[in-house]
């Protein structure tokens, strides 16, 4: 999947795009100006065949390579972005859950026109891995089935050019369980230092303590009859109707978990 011109001698779009071929990926073009498909069908449009690509690249010399992730590739890309404008680093936000979580395989990784990444892995056919923005992390993305990246040696409308990490192997490693997790999870898993944090007063934390002890007391409820007591339907006020959003018990309040219970 990552053929190398010889040195010196400057990549042809087109030929590279034809040995992408031969080796089994399917390709089409994409604009270098905003990587949108030139195709009417976008990634469904991708193909081995070298008459068609021959076709495209002559309408469209300087059309970027891009190929589909999931099954029709049995890729997916992991892509931690670099973006000044909106302050993102995905590559600094990879490393601190490489630090938390552990390594990632050597795996086949290719290097983005803004210094971002491309991480290329194994498609597990059991693991249906979708496109994704931030979910893993902010300013990582994911590219699974149904999405698609660019490939070396594309240059992008200002000339800068998608390029194969020389220290990255040339195959794809499984992804690692914990990086497949959060690839699948189904909401963006924040640090915990980014959790919500409570944002009643020392009044309200005050009440919520005496009404939280009280409603885990033994008469709280009722012994069998379930019955709700007045400090039950209490608390319930205070969370609903004040500003107690992002307030939990067991936080900073000090607070066992909330839990009814019978007498």
């Amino acid at each position: 999947m990552s053929p190398q011109p010889q040195a010196g001698t400057p990549p042809n779009t087109l030929d590279v795009a034809l040995e992408y071929a031969r080796k089994s990926l399917p390709v089409f073009p994409c604009s270098p100006l905003d990587k949108k498909p030139l195709t009417p069908h976008g990634f469904k449009d991708a193909t081995t065949d070298e008459a068609q690509i021959r076709a495209w690249w002559g309408g469209w010399p300087n059309a970027m390579i891009a190929a589909p992730t999931g099954p029709a590739s049995g890729v997916w890309a992991l892509d931690p972005d670099v973006d000044p404008v909106k302050q993102l680093d995905g590559i600094a936000v990879l490393n601190q859950l490489v630090a938390q979580h552990g390594p990632l395989p050597q795996t086949l990784t290719s290097i983005t026109p803004r210094g971002g990444k491309h991480l290329f892995f194994a498609w597990d056919p059991n693991v249906d891995i979708r496109n994704s923005e931030s979910k893993v992390g902010p300013g990582i993305d994911v590219r699974g089935n149904g999405g698609y990246v660019i490939l070396p040696p594309s240059r992008n409308g200002t000339g800068g050019a998608y390029q194969w990490d020389p220290n990255s192997p040339r195959t794809f490693a499984p992804a690692p369980p914990w990086l497949i997790m959060l690839a699948k999870a189904k909401k963006p898993l924040r640090p915990r230092h980014e959790r919500p944090r409570c944002r009643c007063s020392a009044e309200q934390r005050d009440e919520l303590a005496a009404l939280h002890h009280s409603i885990t007391s033994s008469a709280a409820t009722s012994s069998l009859s379930g019955t709700v007591r007045p400090s039950v339907l209490a608390v319930l006020r205070l969370i609903t109707s004040s500003n107690l959003v992002g307030c939990r018990t067991g936080s900073s309040a000090g607070l066992a978990p909330l839990r009814m219970r019978p007498a």
